[in-house]
């Protein structure tokens, strides 16, 4: 049939009709080109609130409404929720039912509040080989949390540009030519880097905090991880520590913290008599064992951390190992237990001579040890007030902000009793016990 005929066939429908057969056959020719365009499936969760923060709880729904706003009119794009990301993880076979050069992305988010800024990050990953294709980090004043939203849809468009199906001049989707590789946006890398110099700063000035603070007579005089008090029951000055350079990187101030994280207050011993008729008494040594917890916590605030738990006295964080590019050889040593240290708590005498040892373990075999050279003596008064441990994929320090108070009882001879004149208490990782008391027993 000619294109002359088709055009008298045409004009013989009654005008009334031609006008509704002209939209079904544009509408038909818009379905037919759509079908074979590129689509772009969007699956959005719930943001996660990742410091468990009550008062932005509302965001992690939000930012999602927000994103799905944000590409609600942008052609070729569909979003998809929960039921059916879990409709596709129970039957992945309905990915192969896609049309040809459909994408499936999974967008998920996290936020974290500080103050009134709003820190927001994304990953984009592949739904059909679970494969990250890009990441990014945009931050905002909650105050103004429209202008965010738009920030991360803004950001994400960018992200997704070679992804999203274009309009030709007549306004019907393609392929897109070639496509853009997502770009990973490293703002994570330059906040560490800040933020370990602030650490650094905040350690400094919570340690200056500390001189000139322990003007009483006796007082415990710390020397790195050693801790000491004179009792010949004479006033003596006061020796503080001194954060070291060292503490700009962040191995260094993990080692800072497993390494010397307590304060410990010797009281003055005291004596009681046992029995007049032995010779015999009972000397009474207190220690009170605390965390640094000014200093830790200033010192953990700074740095990235990607969860925060609270239960009463008990504080976990965790760090992500990626982000925080945890070296290897920190992790290995946390697995092996170096970190895990207890006080051991020696008796000297006027000539400097080692009297007595203390061990504050939980280990049997150490209950069973016995020396000729000096008074061993096993205790389990101490608990570690502060724990580390790695995963796969993170790094957790648990806290407990409480205090021990230990009382340790010593029955010796009146004439040793006086020949005291000083207690050392030291802490030793449990690795290192065998060294350190083999040259003592």
């Amino acid at each position: 049939m000619s294109r002359r005929t088709d055009t008298f066939m045409f004009m013989r429908i009654p005008q009334s009709l031609r006008f509704y057969i002209l939209i079904v056959i544009v509408l038909t020719a818009g379905v037919t080109n759509l079908s074979s365009a590129k689509r772009l499936n969007l699956y959005l969760l719930d943001f996660d609130n990742i410091k468990n923060d009550e008062t932005v709880s509302w965001l992690g729904r939000g930012l999602v409404d927000m994103v799905s706003a944000g590409f609600q009119n942008v052609d070729g794009v569909r979003i998809h929720e929960q039921v059916a990301l879990e409709r596709i993880l129970q039957d992945r076979s309905l990915l192969l039912r896609q049309a040809s050069g459909t994408r499936s992305l999974l967008v998920m988010g996290s936020f974290s509040r500080n103050l009134d800024q709003l820190t927001v990050n994304i990953q984009l990953i592949n739904i059909a080989n679970w494969v990250e294709l890009g990441s990014f980090s945009t931050r905002g004043s909650l105050n103004h949390i429209s202008k965010l939203g738009e920030d991360i849809v803004l950001q994400m468009k960018m992200a997704l540009e070679g992804e999203i199906p274009k309009l030709d001049a007549r306004g019907v989707l393609r392929t897109p030519d070639a496509k853009t590789p997502i770009p990973e946006f490293r703002q994570q890398a330059k906040e560490l880097n800040f933020s370990l110099e602030t650490a650094v700063e905040d350690l400094e000035k919570a340690m200056d905090l500390y001189i000139g603070s322990r003007g009483v007579a006796d007082p415990t005089i710390a020397e790195g991880s050693t801790f000491s008090r004179e009792f010949s029951f004479t006033s003596g000055g006061t020796v503080d520590d001194v954060p070291t350079a060292d503490a700009l990187m962040l191995e260094q101030i993990i080692n800072t913290i497993s390494s010397n994280p307590y304060i410990v207050e010797i009281s003055r011993p005291s004596l009681y008599v046992q029995s007049e008729g032995d010779g015999t008494v009972q000397l009474a040594l207190s220690v009170k064992y605390a965390l640094r917890e000014n200093v830790i916590k200033d010192m953990l605030s700074s740095l990235p951390y990607s969860a925060l738990r609270q239960d009463g006295s008990l504080i976990s964080l965790q760090f992500s190992r990626r982000e925080m590019a945890i070296p290897q050889a920190l992790i290995n040593r946390i697995n092996r237990g170096d970190f895990r240290i207890v006080p051991v708590i020696r008796m000297i005498d006027k000539a400097g001579r080692v009297r007595t040892v203390i061990l504050e373990t939980t280990e049997p075999t150490w209950y069973q040890r016995k020396s000729s050279i000096v008074r061993f003596l096993t205790e389990h008064q101490f608990s570690p007030l502060i724990a580390f441990t790695a995963s796969g994929n993170s790094l957790q320090v648990t806290m407990e902000t409480v205090e021990i108070n230990a009382e340790y009882m010593i029955s010796l001879s009146r004439q040793e009793a006086v020949d005291y004149t000083k207690v050392l208490i030291e802490f030793v990782p449990e690795s290192e016990l065998e060294t350190v008391l083999g040259k003592l027993l």
